[in-house]
């Protein structure tokens, strides 16, 4: 009989994928002698076996169960909320009609267990505060492996928990292997995993995390031994040696590239990853490349945002188009087509213009860069005004807005306006990039390595993957729309068949 069962799962993804908050919450629990369950996928889950699932979770979950708990990673981001009832829009499947369904169930079946949401902050904060009526009884608010149990001490818990928001207090440095039997992974699945927590880096648009932390710090990096522990339980137990690295910045230090290729070698196994990348860090360290390609790298992303020197310097990121050029080929020279590359851009950004944007984004379309896709995002953050204060993850646009020269309309928080771009302008401009840029592009989404979640059904191969275009996978044709909704249908049978028994 299980203490708690923590449900989560990111439902507007083509491909199930697990995340790794509600494992690493679980982790913590059973290592204080909890009996915890995690179900992934789990509105998908709910659609399909709702009676099996309420059956099962009568004869599993302990009367006096301390909690059910919910991820909030399904949930849109800000600039996509309406309030109410409306906030999910944009998922897929209806996945907000299950979700309400999904805690009346609860509610009805176990009126005495407490739900408890968690989850990324801001998607968790956009359900608490916009459910007027919600069954959520609670909200754990930060990184909860020891907030959780703060909140569980608790006799008469806030509705809104908020305790070692940035994760500080917590072990990261000895964690212990994440994934159990139990949990249901698949064959051949794509895992995540945690090398390191937090960014040194002071990017002014981004709301990471424990931002300019030492990255030489113990507190924010796996020892060895921790690594080599997960790496050999999850291939031990599971098969498993594909993995979505989590790092903010995998390539902070060459040390830890160098760790990686250590454990490897210790355990006689060889993985494959995909990771975030800075590029300014390859060009000033080229012997990270071929370490990379042989740490088992296979698809990366460039956070690059903009080849406008002045905006992008004004955000913390400085590098010359001319040595992002240089250095993307020598990645290209070293790792040939083993490795996917993404540039990331963004639209909105100070001192940009139609203009501006207009020379470089004609240049990815006009000249080489050895990227096999990238993709043009439109500038989203949060007016919080004078409660600012209360969201610890907060980025520097998001503290000063006026700052950096960007105003917003009364009651109109995520609506920006910079004098030159309108958050409505910026992207109409971005859609009228990407549609001229398609037949570019070569590959779909740089979180391919998804689709290899089904070679346990042996669909989906690397060379498979390549040959998609990213227009493909946006938009779907009936034959591949329907092929991929088969195998996921497949998938969720067999992962619950699994996780269930």
């Amino acid at each position: 009989m299980y203490d708690a069962i923590i449900f989560t799962g990111v439902s507007n993804w083509q491909i199930p994928m697990k995340t790794i908050g509600a494992y690493k919450i679980a982790q913590s629990m059973r290592q204080r002698g909890y009996k915890v369950k995690v179900i992934n996928n789990f509105l998908e889950v709910w659609d399909a076996h709702r009676k099996e699932l309420l059956l099962w979770m009568r004869d599993t979950l302990k009367p006096d169960a301390r909690f059910v708990g919910i991820s909030g990673t399904f949930a849109p981001e800000p600039k996509h909320i309406k309030m109410e009832y409306n906030l999910g829009t944009i998922l897929k499947d209806h996945a907000w009609d299950t979700f309400n369904l999904f805690l009346d169930d609860i509610k009805e079946f176990f009126p005495n267990v407490p739900i408890v949401l968690g989850g990324h902050s801001m998607s968790a904060r956009n359900i608490f505060l916009n459910l007027k009526d919600s069954k959520i009884d609670y909200w754990v608010d930060g990184i909860a492996e020891e907030s959780i149990h703060k909140f569980l001490d608790e006799k008469a818990p806030p509705k809104r928990f908020r305790y070692d928001i940035l994760g500080l207090s917590h072990d990261f440095h000895n964690s212990k292997p994440v994934f159990i039997k139990e949990d249901g992974v698949m064959p051949d699945e794509v895992l995540p995993f945690e090398m390191s927590r937090g960014c040194r880096f002071k990017c002014s648009f981004c709301s990471f995390p424990l931002l300019g932390k030492n990255p030489h710090d113990d507190k924010y990096l796996r020892s060895e031994q921790s690594v080599y522990d997960e790496l050999k339980s999850n291939y031990e137990n599971f098969g498993v040696t594909k993995y979505n690295m989590l790092c903010d910045t995998f390539n902070e230090t060459t040390e830890k590239i160098e760790m990686l290729c250590r454990v490897q070698e210790k355990l006689k196994i060889n993985i494959k990853f995909s990771s975030y990348l800075r590029i300014d860090l390859l060009h000033a360290h080229k012997e990270q490349i071929p370490l990379l390609h042989e740490a088992g790298l296979n698809t990366c992303h460039f956070g690059l945002e903009s080849f406008n020197h002045e905006s992008a310097k004004a955000i913390g990121k400085g590098i010359r188009k001319e040595k992002v050029k240089e250095t993307l080929h020598l990645c290209k020279e070293t790792w040939g087509d083993d490795v996917l590359t993404n540039g990331g851009f963004i639209t909105g950004l100070p001192y940009e213009t139609p203009d501006t944007m207009n020379v470089w984004c004609q240049e990815l379309l006009d000249e080489e860069y050895p990227l096999d896709t990238w993709k043009l995002t439109t500038l989203s953050f949060t007016n919080h005004g004078k409660d600012v204060d209360a969201y610890p993850y907060s980025s520097t646009f998001e503290k000063n807005p006026a700052k950096y020269g960007y105003t917003f309309a009364e009651g109109e928080p995520t609506n920006w306006n910079n004098g030159t771009f309108t958050k409505k302008s910026a992207r109409k401009f971005a859609e009228s990039w990407k549609e001229k840029w398609k037949d570019k592009i070569k590959i779909g989404s740089w979180h391919a390595m998804g689709l290899q979640n089904f070679n346990i059904y042996d669909e989906f191969h690397w060379e498979d993957i390549r040959k998609l275009k990213r227009y493909e996978l946006v938009y779907p044709s009936e034959e591949l729309k329907e092929r991929l909704n088969s195998l996921k249908k497949r998938y969720i049978k067999d992962y619950w068949n699994k996780v269930s028994t």
